[in-house]
């Protein structure tokens, strides 16, 4: 948990943690890894909202490469054995995060992490995490599928190409799968469509709740 030493003093005991500031919920942020500590300006932040961040650190997203966005601290693979180097799938494997176990030859070790089922198969919050493969709106009943966000066909558009901010924040890509590059105006994920009389929508995603496990083996 994150520990407050004072009113405004925190110490990211355990896992990696969001602290954003209300007003400026996707703009003005601090993100605190595992064992750090920040200080911040109790006059200037009346209220703060404190997340602890669980994708890509107790789970993976399979859509992201089968894990190569994982960061965790996880030590040992799934046998339990002890783990000498960091648990990543840098090079996009299908057995996930994997290690190089101490005292074997070399084979990779899956380390048994779960995969990430929120912002995967459902959305939450603002659909700004999303990286499920959901790439088709309804009109009328009428599924049309996405546009590709690297696409101006055929609808143009300035600010929500594959930019490597886009990409890193949001998760465009070469691709036409929903996603919410502007969580400041919009409230889920969505894509410009493909057809020339709907510029963009929604798209029909189910929204995470109890429903749904955060993740699964």
């Amino acid at each position: 948990a994150v520990v407050s030493t004072q009113s405004t003093g925190f110490h990211a005991v355990s896992g990696d943690w969001f602290i954003r500031i209300p007003e400026h919920h996707y703009t003005d942020y601090h993100f605190v890894r595992q064992g750090k500590r920040i200080r911040l300006n109790a006059i200037e932040h009346k209220s703060l909202h404190i997340e602890p961040l669980i994708a890509n650190l107790f789970c993976y997203k399979d859509t992201e490469g089968h894990g190569q966005r994982f960061e965790g601290y996880q030590t040992k693979d799934y046998l339990g054995r002890q783990c000498r180097t960091q648990c990543r799938n840098y090079d996009g494997e299908e057995i996930g995060p994997h290690c190089e176990v101490a005292g074997h030859v070399y084979l990779p070790s899956p380390c048994g992490i779960p995969k990430c089922v929120w912002d995967v198969k459902c959305t939450a919050g603002s659909g700004v995490g999303y990286r499920g493969n959901a790439n088709t709106i309804s009109e009328a009943g009428i599924k049309i599928p996405c546009q590709a966000w690297n696409s101006n066909y055929p609808h143009h558009h300035s600010d929500f190409h594959p930019t490597s901010h886009n990409v890193e924040m949001y998760g465009l890509g070469h691709h036409n799968y929903c996603r919410n590059p502007d969580p400041e105006q919009l409230t889920g994920p969505w894509c410009y469509t493909t057809s020339n009389w709907v510029r963009w929508e929604y798209c029909t995603i189910p929204t995470c709740s109890d429903a749904f496990p955060y993740f699964e083996h």
